[in-house]
């Protein structure tokens, strides 16, 4: 029990006052303070004579004068000003908001204002400096304007020229950048482009070509030239007297050239190489590198290739390999590639058997014919059957294979397939799932069926008697089922706000709902298997102001689960009552407001009226005693005075 409960001790205070205290007692002071940034002044005025208040703010800190003194409940207008290009940023303490006037009201004690002002913010500065070879503008942002601000500048070189960097190095373009100098200077900077252009004299002497670097780019750079003479030419010179066939130049000027010089040289003798095959159906012999006719002594790369049934034997020239290289010599030189018909290839054959649950077939390639051929066999199973392997133990259909057993017989084996048929009832009372997941699937197998109910639902029972949510399952039937039977639970949710109390369940015997010091409400969800009747109870320091929600009034609440809004008892906070004042209100009429008499009657039987029963209940609850003289004062009062009742706060009222 907290000590609170215990009657105070009585403290008597004087009623005469002097006029001087009295008026210090209604004098309060008034203080404006500074804050931010930046500059302003606040001004205070009021009606009546009273005081008034001119402070100069600067930087934050309050100068001046910045106080008055004012008579209780004195309205006192505030007015903010800043001063040049400075902003009133709001008012803090009593006042809020950003408007420039602010009214406060003395009332209690010394009342305190802050004034907030923001600086000016700083500007920046971007200048573009100018460079050889082209220019750079401002593409978005502004060159002037406030620090930290983004401008996009975007350089455009001039002909014969390109972009290369900015100040700083960046080679973006456009560049985005944040202005935070006071004042800066951002320049680009051109590279000067050089064109080299390569020629060949004759033009069907040779080529002219680069081995390193490129044609056009910056001026000074150094590439690699290559002149490579055509067939029957040599390469003679460049134009500016080089003899090397490669040679480094370097590239200096807007429009370089350079030409490369070759010269004609005499033809040397031809030879002829002629391919021939015996027997002509015996295959074919190419050539796989060099040419049948050109300059004598080159080098060639022959190939026999034989025809089907065939066999290569030899060339003429007495070489045993299919691939090979000769001179051809001569002014008309043949070479002869010779073959050998094959003996033919054994036969091999296939059969499909057949099986129960499905029927299989050869689809691709024949029954019958030469051994190490491609088969392909395909499964087709029923509409309670799956394909599971052949007899070779290959599980994949379409099947294809070399055959090379000279009669072979495969056929297909299948396995029957069972259903789960998962339910629920009603159907909105849960869910259902197995695991491994797959309803469908070969007979025999065992699954886990886990039944999970929905919000205010409970499992009952498995259509088969099982009332384990998770329990084990052999799926043996090609169509079984099983369903989750589910029950509703009702529910009300129970809402004690306002100040300490309780709301208790009478049919189940118990707290509903139980709020403590310092919620300002406390939620419950009350479950109910059947109807039931909810009563609320003050604490020793609250009382008990009626239902909101789904019930109105003070009686008891009858509540059935199916309320779609929520219960709430309403209970306020009400000061320990000394055990002597509350029984002087029986014997006088008088002495307690409504909200304490409701308490009392609270704490006793609730019918609307506060008694001596009512008294009665209190005191034990609070753990008084009444004083000896007042104790006397009830016993020998008349019974009417003890029984009669003193009207609460709020009436009760019913359902």
């Amino acid at each position: 029990m907290r000590s609170f409960l215990r009657a105070p001790a009585a403290v008597i205070v004087g009623l005469a006052l002097t006029a001087s205290v009295a008026a210090a007692q209604n004098a309060y002071t008034l203080t404006v303070l500074g804050g931010g940034t930046g500059n302003g002044t606040v001004t205070a005025t009021s009606a009546g004579g009273q005081p008034a208040i001119n402070c100069a703010i600067s930087i934050g800190v309050a100068t001046g004068t910045c106080s008055g003194t004012y008579s209780r409940n004195t309205r006192v207008t505030l007015t903010a000003a800043p001063t040049g290009s400075n902003a009133f940023a709001g008012w803090g303490g009593l006042c809020s908001g950003t408007a420039a006037d602010c009214a406060v009201r003395t009332q209690s004690g010394p009342v305190a204002v802050t004034a907030t002002f923001a600086a000016p913010a700083p500007t920046c500065a971007l200048t573009i400096g100018a460079a050889t070879g082209g220019t750079a503008t401002i593409t978005s942002g502004t060159l002037s304007g406030a620090c930290g601000r983004s401008v996009t500048l975007t350089a455009t070189p001039s002909a014969g020229y390109r972009f290369a960097t900015w100040t700083g190095g960046s080679t973006a373009n456009p560049l985005t950048l944040v202005v935070t100098a006071t004042a800066s200077t951002v320049t680009p900077s051109f590279v000067q482009q050089c064109t080299l252009a390569l020629a060949a004299t004759p033009g069907n002497g040779g080529t002219a070509t680069l081995s390193t670097g490129a044609l056009a780019g910056d001026c000074g750079r150094s590439i690699t030239a290559l002149a490579t003479p055509s067939a029957s030419f040599n390469f003679t010179s460049w134009s500016d007297g080089t003899t090397a066939a490669s040679r480094a130049v370097v590239v200096s000027t807007a429009v370089q050239s350079l030409t490369a010089t070759f010269t004609a040289r005499p033809p040397p003798p031809q030879c002829a190489l002629t391919l021939a095959v015996t027997p002509p159906t015996g295959g074919t012999a190419t050539l796989t590198a060099g040419a049948l006719a050109g300059d004598c002594g080159r080098s060639v790369t022959a190939l026999a290739t034989p025809a089907t049934d065939f066999t290569f034997s030899r060339w003429s020239d007495g070489v045993t390999t299919p691939s090979r290289a000769a001179t051809v010599a001569t002014v008309n030189q043949i070479l002869t590639a010779a073959f050998v018909a094959n003996a033919p290839p054994p036969s091999c054959a296939i059969a499909v058997g057949s099986s129960t649950g499905g029927v299989a077939a050869l689809t691709a390639g024949g029954a019958t014919g030469v051994c190490g051929r491609n088969v392909t066999l395909t499964a087709t199973a029923d509409s309670v059957h799956r394909f599971d392997s052949w007899s070779d133990g290959a599980a994949a259909t379409p099947y294809t294979f070399a055959l090379t057993t000279q009669n072979l017989t495969i056929a297909p084996r299948f396995v029957q397939q069972c259903t789960l048929v998962l339910a629920v009832t009603p159907t909105n009372g849960g869910t259902t799932r197995i695991t491994p997941d797959g309803l469908s699937g070969d007979c025999g197998r065992n699954v886990v069926a886990d039944a999970t109910p929905n919000a205010n639902f409970v499992l009952v029972s498995w259509s088969d008697g099982s009332t384990s949510s998770s329990r084990a399952l052999s799926i043996s039937q090609p169509r079984q089922s099983l369903t989750a039977m589910f029950a509703q639970v009702l529910s009300v949710r129970v809402v004690v706000s306002g100040a300490v109390g309780s709301v208790l369940q009478l049919r189940a015997g118990r707290t509903a709902c139980a709020s403590t010091a310092g919620e300002a409400e406390h939620v419950c969800l009350l479950n109910l298997a059947a109807p039931d009747s909810l009563v609320a109870a003050p604490s020793a320091t609250s009382g008990f102001t009626g239902w909101t929600g789904a019930c109105s009034g003070r009686t008891a609440c009858v509540v059935t689960g199916t309320e779609t809004t929520e219960v709430r008892a309403n209970f306020v906070d009400v000061a320990l009552i000394p055990a002597d004042v509350a029984a002087k209100a029986l014997l006088t009429g008088s002495g307690l407001t409504a909200e304490q008499r409701d308490l009392l009657d609270s704490t006793g039987n609730g019918d609307g009226t506060y008694n001596l029963g009512d008294l009665l209940a209190y005191l034990e609850r609070t753990n008084q005693q009444l004083s000896t003289s007042i104790m006397a004062q009830l016993l020998t009062a008349p019974a009417r005075v003890r029984a009669a009742g003193l009207k609460t706060a709020k009436p009760p009222t019913r359902r």
